[in-house]
């Protein structure tokens, strides 16, 4: 299931948020089906400390590897996405 990813950290943290993420895409490298897919790279927001990414999630686990690496430096939300036009006609037949 896609997932839109949110992460956010203190300024401070910075650098060791950079040593971590270097890290778990080496993981990735290696066990690419122990994380989410990326599917839309991660885009931090100008003049903050946050950003986020689009990932395909197979299961919990692989959200929780993400997680467990980066914490506490770095907080991530998941937040699954259904598309518009499913809802749209899931809507439509409740209606009827």
């Amino acid at each position: 299931m896609k997932h839109a990813a949110f992460w956010e950290f203190e300024p401070k943290d910075f650098d060791n948020v950079i040593e971590k993420v270097a890290k778990v895409n080496a993981e990735r490298e290696e066990s690419p089906e122990r994380f989410p897919k990326i599917l839309f790279e991660p885009h931090i927001m100008k003049g903050k400390f946050k950003g986020f990414t689009i990932v395909d999630v197979e299961n919990a686990g692989q959200m929780a590897n993400i997680m467990v690496r980066m914490i506490p430096e770095m907080k991530v939300k998941y937040v699954p996405l259904v598309e518009a036009q499913k809802l749209i006609k899931l809507r439509q037949k409740m209606k009827k």
